[in-house]
């Protein structure tokens, strides 16, 4: 992975990344991350993959995976992690004035919440364990997005949003505002 670009201004970053193979001379996938978070509960990020190569990639997957700690390291042993499979929202709290929402535009193709050292994708396992809630205890979760196969030349976005709210009502109460701030922050 090649650091290809990063600017940052007025609370927007901006890095891409440039994917080489082993063995391989040129670029196959090129991932474009936008964040934005500035004085609102919102942290907004599109994930952009983009087939630089000659060839069809296949069977892509995006995975966000995240171990949020909530309460910090006094307390992080106690959260809780739920997602509802209606509203497709991941959601992490315990008894500290602090929760996270996360959730995507696209749909989420599977989900996962295990201890951080047991949330993982190898080459045999490639899909999270798609369970729906566990804690008290640490936690990490994730989201997975089956992208499929891309052409040449084309792309697939993905836009993620986590809000953060005194609460797990809030936190998602949150949500709806926060998706419509990336039409006004990530043009």
């Amino acid at each position: 992975m090649k650091v290809e670009s990063k600017t940052e201004k007025d609370g927007l970053l901006r890095v891409v990344l440039n994917h080489t193979p082993e063995g391989e001379n040129q670029a196959v996938l090129q991932f474009k991350h936008t964040l934005w978070s500035k004085n609102k509960p919102y942290l907004l990020w599109r994930f952009s993959t983009k087939n630089v190569s000659n060839s069809k990639v296949s069977d892509l997957r995006v995975y966000a995976l995240m171990d949020f700690d909530v309460g910090g390291p006094t307390s992080y042993k106690d959260d809780i992690a739920q997602y509802d499979t209606n509203n497709h929202v991941m959601v992490v709290f315990d008894d500290n004035p602090v929760a996270v929402a996360m959730t995507s535009r696209t749909e989420p193709h599977c989900w996962g919440i295990k201890s951080p050292i047991n949330l993982k994708i190898t080459q045999d396992l490639r899909d999270l364990p798609g369970n729906t809630e566990e804690g008290p205890r640490d936690l990490a979760v994730g989201l997975q997005w089956n992208l499929g196969h891309i052409p040449p030349d084309e792309s697939r976005d993905i836009d993620l949003l986590l809000s953060i709210g005194s609460s797990r009502e809030e936190a998602i109460e949150l949500i709806p505002d926060g998706l419509e701030l990336f039409d006004k922050k990530l043009r």
